[in-house]
């Protein structure tokens, strides 16, 4: 069997090819490895170029070889009359690849040789035999002792290094000294002589010849290579033997019997151009498509360009117009053949039309999608789109909390302060108590007195009898879906008792639930003596909605001392801050290359959380990615594909969103 096997590296470790092939023969095999590593890593392919310049291929299967000891699993290609049906020298080109790129190559020259079979045949002429008769004698000559030259030292031997090629043995022995056993050296590929084993001790050669086809204007030629690993020697004798002389057109021979069909090269499949191919991407190694509407048509195969799968032009699958042969006798019927290709393009056909599309929605909760379907006649084309998962999911409970600020029994601007953890919003109060004078204006209680659509409106009862009112904006409605729970609101909030200083209100919700929270009032001074009268004392006048940005809306209090305070509400969607990040962002970095797989850094903070990765091009069309992935704690990595090789006039974009952790 004829193998190939590679180191990891890509270069070769063994290798064993008789590079003569019978024409017409089959069975022939040729096996490849790559050392240590398993064959469901990579696939194997290989394409022959024939002496004809058609060209055809083979994929390999799946199989394991023993070489000296060990065993490699690989894949073998066995030969067909498909690859050996021309005289001459084919190209035998062996890939393997991954999905990403070609990891080896290797390319051989089979040679087809209608000389190696019967050796009862009269392969060459009396002319061509004498010519290689004189040039064995020549080569018997010159190369005696396995193609060893004698020195009478070393150092002779080392001064005409240059006349000897590597592996080849020189005998260094004294003439003058018969008692001196000869020593047998051999040049290696560093030029240095190695010393082998006695004549006594060397083992006998292993021999192999071999013949190649020359052109018919070339002399015959022979030559031998030796090699040796210091005991053990291989001999390799090869002859050159030119092509004989066109002869004359020989009677016509009987019919032969039917050959098997062929299986080394299948079409896949068949388009109209070559914007009608599927993505190579997609496909195989190897796959071939037929393209165009007129015979013969150009076969189009996968092949990998810088590791980038991509379409290739082969060319036709006709041969030049050979010849007119002489009549046939009429011969057997023939089986059915294959299904014939597409004929011509047909005359135009009606017009397209579209009849009235239609539209569906169904129920569910999840991702919202969309399908097409299509109906009926060409000329009259119907649509139906199908519309699922409109309704959102359902959102939490909001819990509303109350609490006294540390500093809520002490004199000086009365302030509200809100804190959001997940669903739950705490208001807290402050400074709540009021300068020693006249009784200042408290809050009696707050009620909801009215609604118009999304907006309820409050009413604060004062103790002097004032009031005041403030809206709330509810969420929009989402789309229409099926009936859910009742959402839970305020209903009221009142004053339900007093204990002293302190009030006692309770929050009703829509559910039933209630909850409470105490404002402690300010003592009641010591009678005093009567005086001027005192300052007005600093109660709430107003709460009202004085802004919107997004999902926030903004409320102002206002005091009856002229000061004022703000909060915010947000509606919906809660931000990165309430979900405990304090910042969003987004970082960037440019890059350019070699066709293939670019591998992109992106610097972020130490204290983030990346969260998404996109590339886009100078063009700003977004690019492929293969992954992206935190390397350190500081750098997002990023592996995205460059489907030509970019210079930095057109530099693409890799930016990395992420978030700060508070």
């Amino acid at each position: 069997m004829n193998y190939v096997i590679f180191n990891k590296d890509g270069s070769v470790k063994n290798f064993c090819f008789t590079e003569i092939i019978t024409k017409n023969s089959t069975g022939s095999k040729i096996f490849v490895a790559v050392d240590g590593m398993s064959n469901d890593a990579y696939s194997a392919s290989a394409n022959f170029e024939l002496p004809t310049g058609e060209l055809n291929s083979l994929l390999g299967v799946t199989d394991s070889l023993n070489v000296d000891g060990s065993t490699y699993q690989g894949y073998k290609f066995t030969l067909t009359q498909a690859q050996t049906s021309a005289e001459g020298n084919v190209l035998c080109s062996i890939v393997l690849s991954n999905a990403q790129q070609v990891l080896y190559t290797y390319e051989i020259i089979l040679t087809i040789n209608p000389s190696v079979g019967d050796p009862d045949e009269e392969n060459i002429s009396i002319a061509q035999y004498r010519n290689l008769q004189n040039t064995l004698s020549s080569f018997q000559q010159k190369y005696t002792l396995y193609n060893a030259r004698f020195y009478p030292n070393l150092a002779e031997a080392q001064a005409d290094s240059v006349n000897l090629v590597t592996n080849q043995c020189v005998i260094v022995a004294d003439t003058s000294n018969p008692a001196i056993t000869p020593a047998v050296y051999y040049k290696n590929s560093q030029n240095q002589f190695v010393k082998l084993n006695t004549f006594a001790r060397m083992n006998t050669p292993t021999c192999e010849t071999r013949a190649v086809t020359l052109d018919s204007d070339k002399e015959a030629t022979a030559s031998v290579v030796v090699e040796t690993d210091g005991s053990d020697w291989s001999l390799s004798f090869v002859f050159g033997i030119p092509r004989g002389v066109q002869g004359e057109r020989g009677e016509k021979g009987e019919k032969g019997d039917k050959g098997d069909s062929g299986n080394s090269f299948t079409i896949t499949g068949q388009v109209n151009s070559v914007e009608n191919l599927p993505s190579a991407e997609t496909l195989p190694l190897g796959t071939a498509y037929f393209v165009g509407t007129q015979t013969p048509r150009n076969v189009y195969v996968i092949v990998y360009v810088n590791g980038v799968a991509q379409w290739e032009n082969e060319g036709t699958l006709q041969g030049a117009k050979g010849d007119k042969g002489d009549k046939g006798d009429k011969g057997d019927k023939g089986d059915t053949g294959a299904t014939g290709a597409t004929g011509a393009t047909g005359a135009t056909g009606a017009p397209a039309g579209f009849g009235e599309p239609t539209a569906q929605i169904t129920g569910g909760v999840g991702t919202p999608s969309v399908s097409v379907s299509a109906s009926g006649p060409n000329t009259a084309k119907v649509f139906n789109f199908v519309f699922s998962n409109l309704k959102g999911e359902r959102g939490e409970t909001p819990e509303v909390y109350c609490a006294d600020g540390n500093d809520i029994g002490t004199s000086g601007t009365p302030s509200v302060t809100r804190s959001v953890l997940g669903n739950k919003t705490t208001f807290t109060f402050h400074q709540l108590k009021g300068a020693t004078g006249a009784d200042g204006v408290s809050i009696d209680r707050i009620e909801k007195t009215s609604t118009s659509g999304l907006v309820d409106t409050y009413t604060i009862y004062y103790s002097d009898n004032s009031t005041d009112t403030f809206q709330v904006t509810n969420g929009a409605n989402g789309a229409d879906g099926a009936d859910g729970s009742d959402g839970v609101s305020i209903v009221s909030v009142t004053k339900t008792s007093t204990s002293g200083l302190v009030d006692t209100y309770t929050i009703a919700y829509s559910d039933g639930n209630t909850s409470t929270f105490e404002v402690t009032n300010g003592a009641q001074g010591e009678p005093g003596q009567n005086g001027n009268d005192g300052a007005t004392g600093n109660g709430i006048a107003s709460i009202a909605k004085t802004g919107t940005s997004g999902l926030v809306d903004t409320y102002t209090i206002t005091f009856t001392n002229g000061n004022t305070t703000t909060f915010q509400v947000t509606n919906g969607i809660m931000s990165a801050t309430q979900f405990g990040y304090a910042n969003q962002g987004t970082e960037y970095a440019s890059f350019y290359g070699e066709a293939g797989i670019k591998t992109v850094n992106v610097t972020i903070p130490s204290n983030s959380l990346p969260m998404d990765a996109r590339c886009y091009d100078h063009d700003n069309v977004p690019m492929y990615i293969y992954s992206w992935r935190r390397s350190s704690a500081t750098n997002v990595q990023i592996l995205v594909k460059l489907d030509t090789t970019l210079s930095s006039d057109d530099d693409c974009s890799a930016y990395v969103d992420y978030v700060t952790l508070s």
